[in-house]
């Protein structure tokens, strides 16, 4: 072997030698435990699937407060048809056998102004019933609540009545009533105030 071989044997060995203690065969240092720590990233689709999340709840909530309050206010509608019904019928049901008991049931039935009408006229109201000698029977036709406005509210009824008193000879003639009510809330029931002919 020459020099000029061994000059280029000692090359390709240093050159190797070079390559040996690169980068790609360094020792790789050890991951510490922040590293190894899995992290989530908000990709497009986990933002979606909050923000419906979000939806979906404020949904939930909005319809049931909906069908809470809609429950509540068919329950008020309700008793408010169901009292002006009664009062309705203790106007239209008199006789002058059961006077005292019908002028009470109808006072019981009502408030403010209909109120003390009803408590002035009461002599007149007993009198009334007994000379005439009515008898009086009543029949809602139909009712509907025209408006509710907090405590108070407005109904719409149609009364027919059969009454049968000295002017018809005894014999029971039918009359139809259109009224409107208004009703207020007072102490957890539906009175009625005022009564007029519509």
């Amino acid at each position: 072997m020459d020099q000029a071989d061994i000059a280029d044997d000692d090359i390709k060995t240093a050159s190797r030698a070079r390559r040996g203690t690169g980068k790609k065969n360094a020792p790789k240092p050890p991951k510490s435990r922040a590293s190894k720590a899995r992290t989530i990233k908000l990709t497009p689709p986990l933002v979606g699937l909050g923000v419906l999340g979000v939806i979906l709840l404020g949904t939930t909530v909005f319809f049931g407060w909906s069908v809470y309050n809609n429950s509540d206010a068919a329950s008020t509608r309700s008793t408010i048809l169901s009292s002006s019904r009664q009062e309705a019928l203790a106007l239209t049901t008199l006789s002058s056998q059961t006077g005292s008991k019908d002028y009470q049931t109808v006072l019981n039935g009502s408030a403010g102004d209909l109120k003390d009408q009803i408590s002035a006229g009461k002599s007149q109201f007993l009198k009334g019933l007994g000379t005439a000698g009515v008898t009086s029977t009543g029949k809602v036709l139909d009712a509907g609540v025209q408006s509710v406005n907090g405590g108070s509210a407005k109904v719409l009824i149609d009364v027919q009545a059969t009454v049968s008193n000295k002017q018809t000879a005894n014999k029971p003639e039918q009359r139809a009533y259109h009224w409107q009510l208004s009703l207020v809330s007072s102490n957890g029931k539906w009175l009625v105030t005022s009564l007029e002919f519509v």
